[in-house]
């Protein structure tokens, strides 16, 4: 058969001729797995993990310091098991499930000049301040780390709660970042030939999503006449609080935009706002995620809305899917009164409390893409230790409060007298322990 969509996979199996996200994923998983048997081979076994000790005080540096110290055959040979100091909490997948989620939203803090947090558009992109908060080896010691981050993600098949920036989805994706839509661009007859140009999201391009105001001004230019408008060869941006202007070309702030030179202004300043502003960071990310997955052989085939739910999650949190293939032990069953009760509380939470909710039972706060696997697992929670789950002791249940297992999906809850009982502890049990894992 020769078509030259029908890549085969590893197992045999076809990547069909949609293209589908479910094959495309399988395709990728069956490509790091035999990575990883090829790296663990001499060693007799199918994948080491990689065990590794982090301060939760220091997550971001401390790991960060790791990825970048670690080969690239430790990383990819197995998945990551994480222990923090001082927690007594037992790595069976869900310390490493938090580690994740903690590192993805520590490095968007504003005060570590790496990632920053657009506050117009709510992406996550690269801090253009970090050129000058960093020095240049430590600048790209620090992104090369974050690209291996992100690359570890994909592998060990994590998920980060994080909305990227569309440009770093285009470049992690291997596509060109775009000003204009595809439909934009036939209007001026400029339909490009090459697929990877003109990637949108919901029918919008990457600098529509990612830079509205700069994608506003651009559209104008190219659509109106210039020529009486006092435009030069530059651009006006903030950094640290301040205006700062820099020249598209030199002395491009005696050089006037014109209509025979507007294609070129559009040109430089789009060159600008996808590379210069973010370099030498952004080549520092690709480098380092590349050690590890490669983009032109696997993430190309991946849409950026397919890799922003790779990365990111997805955004939705349905109860009935949670609730679906959901299991019950300790005396619990579904007919149960606080079961009843569990799902009333769940379905009023609104989005961020149901996140706060998947944090808590599963150690990450968005629905994976396959659905809860482990299913959600509903204990009742014995009161003494005597094994006695006491359903009559309702004094004594209603002062407890409810426990999870993460790396199990589970959750322990007390025979409570009442629902609103049920859902204030619970409530509090959400907002006091989003970090850290103790035995209690």
């Amino acid at each position: 058969k020769t078509n030259a969509i029908a890549w085969k996979l590893p197992g045999g199996g076809m990547l069909d001729s949609t293209a589908s996200f479910k094959n495309k994923r399988s395709y990728l998983q069956n490509e790091m797995e035999r990575r990883m048997a090829r790296i663990c081979q001499p060693f007799g076994v199918t994948q080491r993990v990689l065990q590794i000790a982090i301060q939760r005080e220091n997550v971001l540096e401390s790991s960060l310091r790791l990825l970048h110290h670690t080969p690239p055959d430790d990383i990819d040979a197995g998945p990551i098991r994480v222990r923090f100091h001082g927690e007594e909490g037992l790595d069976a997948g869900g310390l490493a499930k938090d580690w994740y989620q903690e590192v993805a939203r520590r490095l968007h803090d504003d005060s570590t000049g790496l990632m920053i947090q657009n506050e117009d558009t709510g992406y996550i992109t690269i801090d253009p301040r970090a050129s000058s908060i960093h020095e240049p080896a430590e600048s790209a010691r620090l992104f090369r780390a974050i690209g291996t981050f992100l690359a570890k993600a994909i592998i060990d098949k994590q998920t980060l709660g994080v909305n990227l920036d569309p440009l770093l989805l285009c470049l992690l994706s291997g596509k060109q970042p775009n000003v204009f839509t595809e439909e934009e661009l036939a209007v001026a007859g400029e339909v490009p030939e090459d697929p990877r140009y003109a990637p949108t999201i919901h029918g919008r391009s990457v600098l529509q999503l990612s830079e509205p105001q700069f994608y506003r001004g651009l559209k104008w230019c190219k659509n109106n006449d210039v020529a009486d408008v006092d435009l030069t060869f530059t651009c006006s941006y903030e950094l640290f609080d301040e205006s700062q202007v820099i020249e598209l070309v030199p002395y491009g702030l005696n050089k006037e935009v014109t209509q025979e030179n507007k294609e070129e202004y559009i040109a430089l300043m789009t060159h600008w706002l996808f590379r210069e502003r973010y370099e030498p960071a952004l080549s520092s990310l690709i480098e380092g995620f590349e050690k590890h997955v490669s983009i032109s052989k696997y993430m190309r085939h991946f849409t950026l809305e397919e890799l922003q739910l790779l990365l990111g999650g997805r955004p939705d949190i349905d109860v009935g899917e949670i609730r679906k293939d959901v299991q019950f032990s300790g005396g619990y069953h579904n007919d149960s009164d606080q079961i009843e009760w569990l799902w009333h509380i769940l379905e009023d939470f609104d989005v961020e409390k149901l996140s706060m909710f998947l944090g808590f039972v599963t150690g990450c706060a968005t629905m994976p893409i396959d659905g809860m696997e482990p299913p959600l697992h509903v204990t009742l929670m014995e009161v003494d230790g005597s094994g006695l789950v006491g359903d009559g002791d309702t004094k004594m249940a209603d002062e407890m409060l409810p426990r999870a297992h993460t790396c199990f999906n589970q959750i322990v809850i007390p025979a409570y007298s009442d629902m609103e009982v049920m859902k204030r502890k619970i409530l509090y049990a959400l907002e006091n322990a989003s970090e850290g894992f103790y035995i209690t």
